[in-house]
């Protein structure tokens, strides 16, 4: 093989692995895209998570307020009628 021939060869083959190169830079940005909204969309999720925990306690915080308020009437009820359960006993 001359040295033209040699030289256009190397060349080529440059060529294909410059273009290879971009490929994978072209995957990699779009990988990197695709993972930095992921993570957008894990964030979001978890302060959706968070919000909904944060009214739920609420919730659930009134629900038990609510339960005891009537659970204190039901005991003041029976000790009053039946002269069960002394009003202290489920504090």
């Amino acid at each position: 093989m001359n040295a033209e021939a040699q030289i256009l060869e190397l060349v080529t083959r440059l060529r294909v692995l410059e273009a290879r190169v971009q490929t994978i830079q072209a995957l990699t940005l779009s990988t990197v895209a695709r993972i930095a909204e992921a993570l957008i969309e894990l964030t979001s999720t978890r302060d959706e998570v968070v919000q909904d925990l944060a009214v739920l306690l609420d919730e659930l915080s009134g629900l038990r307020q609510h339960m005891h308020d009537h659970l204190s009437e039901l005991r003041t009820d029976l000790h009053n009628r039946f002269r069960i359960f002394p009003p202290e006993t489920f504090n």
